[in-house]
């Protein structure tokens, strides 16, 4: 009976931790793609700056910290957008975002969404 009882306590305390982190990623997307002014800054398309375009087949594709998809989304990027590109990593391209608050935002997208 109380070995029963721990092995319910314990899933219950997982699936707790499971819905927190669940609500924790969707907020942080949410909040995100709310505050995307726009990809690039008009200056910023002058030059020698590169940009990379999201396939436009895509609704919107995860944005990331670090090169992983173990990584939980810190933004989106709707199908079609263009965005600069900082730098590559393997299959990862690093990508630089102009936010509603005037700050920069830097992700990862992986090179399989761009064109």
């Amino acid at each position: 009976m109380v070995k029963q009882n721990f092995v319910r306590l314990c899933v219950l305390l997982l699936y707790s931790l499971l819905l927190i982190s669940c609500a924790k990623t969707m907020k942080a997307m949410d909040e995100g793609a709310a505050n995307i002014i726009h990809a690039i800054t008009p200056a910023a398309n002058q030059g020698q700056v590169q940009t990379v375009k999201v396939k436009s087949k895509y609704q919107s594709v995860n944005v990331r910290s670090d090169p992983s998809t173990l990584k939980p989304p810190i933004t989106s990027l709707s199908g079609g957008m263009e965005v600069l590109k900082i730098s590559e990593k393997a299959d990862w391209v690093q990508i630089r975002l102009d936010m509603e608050d005037g700050s920069q935002m830097d992700g990862w997208i992986s090179k399989n969404v761009i064109e």
